[in-house]
């Protein structure tokens, strides 16, 4: 196989190489030196001297015109930016509801219902309670300590229904609101649109 040696680094390439592997300078056939293995490494030709590209022709003067394209033009004078006045806003009026009623109205409705029977059964589990305590401390213990006994016992129960009844109630209404006003922000986002 025959070698082609580059004119610019010396670096021995194949003979059908277009460009040197080591620094890519462009091999062309009349620039380079053949050599094959058979001749002694020692026997080197030196390198030629490398062909200096050939000059660039000059650009022809460019006219008074084109010279005026390529001139820097003065900086424009600085204008302060205008001051900034705030607005007032517009006072904040709900919108309306719109479009049609879905079902998910029924579920609003049925809800705030039971959160208000929840709100009763609290008072009537404390009442309950009460009463269960003062009967119970009547008739099964007997006596002024029995009555007593039977009031805290009822007190404590019935405060403990109460609480379960009021959480219970609360909870509900809160969802509710949260879910009012979720719908209230989507139909606020949906006007602004």
């Amino acid at each position: 196989m025959n070698t082609v040696s580059c004119p610019n680094c010396g670096h021995p390439n194949a003979d059908t190489a277009k460009f040197c592997a080591k620094c890519g300078m462009k091999l062309s056939p009349p620039e380079t030196l053949v050599f094959t293995p058979s001749e002694p490494t020692g026997a080197r030709a030196p390198d030629p001297a490398p062909i200096p590209p050939p000059a660039r022709p000059a650009a022809p003067p460019m006219t008074p015109k084109e010279q005026a394209g390529f001139s820097p033009s003065p900086a424009p004078a600085y204008t302060p930016p205008p001051a900034f006045t705030p607005t007032p806003a517009a006072p904040y009026s709900p919108p309306a509801a719109a479009g049609p009623v879905s079902t998910s109205g029924h579920r609003f409705v049925a809800m705030g219902t039971i959160a208000g029977l929840a709100n009763i059964l609290a008072v009537v589990s404390a009442v309950l309670g009460f009463l269960g305590g003062l009967i119970f401390g009547w008739q099964g213990i007997g006596g002024p300590i029995g009555i007593l006994g039977g009031l805290v016992l009822g007190a404590i129960a019935g405060a403990l229904g109460w609480i379960y009844w009021r959480l219970l109630g609360e909870a509900i209404w809160v969802i509710l609101d949260i879910e009012s006003n979720t719908r209230r922000t989507a139909a606020a986002l949906e006007e602004r649109r």
